[in-house]
């Protein structure tokens, strides 16, 4: 598992996470993630090619999206596969190793190179739901659009909050040096952990809703969480690469750079 501490499979099985991220989620550039295609390939003439061990080639290959089922990758114009053929699609990110066994669902030649769409077959339960677990920042990123500004709270004086709502009901919230100012600070939701940054500080502060809300409170608070605070770090981490276009330039540089700050 990725995630043993966070974004857990406690409140719901692996058939709704697998319906949710159905969805292709498209992969930035800058995502963590490196990935390796394993397919015997074929020559000229389609023939299956021949190796010693039978094994097939190795070819490090770019994910264009990913689904619960399938890949979409780009693949070195050397490649040539025909629809059917076996593969293995292994992920790697961090220090965690994901594999994922299927068929070549689609193949198109292009000039520089070739695309790829893979099918994925059954996965062991805990490698499906690694697998899973991998999905959720691509979702949670990309996901994010404005709230339009009259649904926004301007509650700080003299600060102009932005806010980008997305799945899971992650919410963004930024806060400006007044109208169109420079970012001063952020704070993000993702799912029950938060995630927050100011430019007075260097470092980046998490978060989790507490169990039980104290007596005095009539609702849960915050309360940081060391126990949970590398996961924290990790899924923030993964998430600010492929923040949504949506959320202005400025805005993504300033939670990168936290997001350097919890390796």
């Amino acid at each position: 598992m990725l995630f043993r501490r966070i974004l857990g499979f406690k409140d719901e099985t692996v058939s709704q996470r697998e319906k949710r991220h159905a969805q292709r989620h498209a992969v930035g550039e800058q995502f963590p993630l490196k990935v390796v295609l394993n397919v015997q390939g074929r020559d000229e003439d389609a023939t299956l090619n021949q190796t010693r061990d039978g094994r097939g080639r190795n070819w490090t290959v770019q994910v264009v999206n990913l689904s619960s089922s399938g890949a979409r990758l780009r693949v070195p114009s050397a490649l040539y596969v025909q629809r059917g053929d076996t593969c293995t699609l292994t992920l790697i990110i961090g220090n965690f190793v994901i594999v994922q066994r299927g068929t070549v669902a689609h193949f198109r030649t292009q000039n520089t190179h070739a695309m790829l769409g893979m099918a994925f077959g059954p996965a062991a339960p805990e490698m499906q739901k690694s697998y899973l677990q991998l999905l959720e920042p691509l979702s949670l990123g990309e996901s994010l659009r404005p709230v339009p500004a009259k649904r926004v709270a301007q509650d700080t004086p003299g600060q102009h909050k932005e806010q980008y709502h997305g799945s899971e009901d992650s919410l963004l919230t930024i806060w400006r040096v007044g109208a169109g100012g420079p970012v001063n600070a952020f704070e993000y939701r993702m799912r029950q952990c938060y995630a927050r940054g100011a430019a007075a500080f260097a470092d980046l502060q998490v978060f989790v809703l507490e169990d039980k809300p104290r007596q005095n409170y009539a609702s849960t608070t915050l309360q940081p969480s060391p126990s949970h605070a590398r996961e924290i770090q990790t899924l923030f981490r993964w998430i600010v690469p492929n923040l949504s276009s949506a959320v202005p330039e400025d805005a993504r540089e300033f939670l990168a750079r936290f997001a350097q700050s919890g390796r």
